[in-house]
């Protein structure tokens, strides 16, 4: 087997690319910026992390493995630019399976394996997990839920949950709430399957905290007025700023944080959105492998 990152970088070299392109165009002509290339991007870097914890562990990832896995996470919301509710996997799944269909691979994949993987990707229950490894392999679905979850986390975290939640109709006085809710499942997956990948847990254990944080005082400026007209700074601000600039038609974050920080005066803001953007992924910084 050759070594992990050299398979790694071959492998990125091969995929990487007509990947991400390929999710880039399915999100064109209806932009939805928590979900589109740049999420599904920073969630094949947590990956790669993960993958490279694991294979200095012994575990054992070939070729075949390595590309089911970047497939099925540049997949898994594809089927948000149909359909944006928590049953989008389905159409994620659809999506996929005609672009395998397109296909001429060199090697053979599981296509079943990538397919259930991202119909099931967003099943927040857990009940079909297995652990990131069995039998010194990797599982598919763990893998790809683990990291998933990943960009729930921080600032990335904050702006694509309001997002997703307000456009799905959730209210301002209900957001925090449901957002803490759903945020504490998926950190309480990640802690479970990284419990023997310490260093994983250190670097984004305090990612969660951030979001949380934000959560929390959202949710205790909301108690003083509950349709928060009145607040003026402060995480019930930057949401009230999201949700015009979703009403507005935004087509990225960058843009969101330039005019954000342009038009604030406030410190808060104005270090919420440089965080933002800091933290949003560009396409051109995957870092190199070995």
């Amino acid at each position: 087997m050759e070594k992990f990152p050299k398979l790694l970088k071959v492998t990125e070299s091969q995929w990487l690319s007509p990947l991400y392109h390929f999710v880039k165009e399915t999100f064109t002509s209806d932009p939805l910026p928590s979900h589109n290339e740049e999420h599904h991007l920073r969630v094949w870097k947590y990956a790669r992390e993960i993958l490279l914890e694991l294979t200095s562990r012994g575990v054992e990832i070939d070729r075949e493995s390595l590309v089911e896995l970047m497939i099925a996470i540049f997949f898994h919301d594809t089927g948000m630019s149909v359909n944006r509710d928590p049953e989008h996997g389905k159409e994620s799944r659809r999506l996929c399976q005609e672009w395998l269909n397109q296909q001429h691979f060199t090697l053979e994949v599981n296509t079943e394996k990538i397919l259930n993987a991202i119909e099931h990707h967003d099943d927040k229950s857990y009940l079909i997990q297995k652990g990131l490894s069995s039998d010194n392999r990797i599982n598919l679905l763990s893998i790809l839920n683990v990291c998933d979850d990943m960009d729930a986390y921080s600032y990335c975290g904050i702006y694509r949950y309001s997002e997703i939640y307000l456009l799905r109709g959730v209210s301002i006085d209900e957001l925090g709430q449901q957002v803490i809710s759903n945020a504490s499942r998926r950190f309480g997956n990640f802690m479970a399957n990284c419990m023997q990948l310490p260093g994983i847990i250190k670097t984004h254990a305090p990612r969660y905290e951030v979001l949380e944080g934000f959560f929390r005082q959202y949710n205790a400026q909301l108690r003083k007025d509950p349709s928060g007209r009145s607040i003026d700074h402060g995480p019930v601000n930057i949401v009230k700023i999201f949700y015009r600039q979703i009403l507005g038609g935004v087509n990225s974050v960058e843009s969101l944080c330039s005019t954000a920080i342009s038009a604030n005066e406030g410190m808060y803001e104005k270090t919420f959105f440089e965080n933002l953007r800091h933290e949003w992924c560009n396409p051109d910084e995957i870092p190199s492998v070995g």
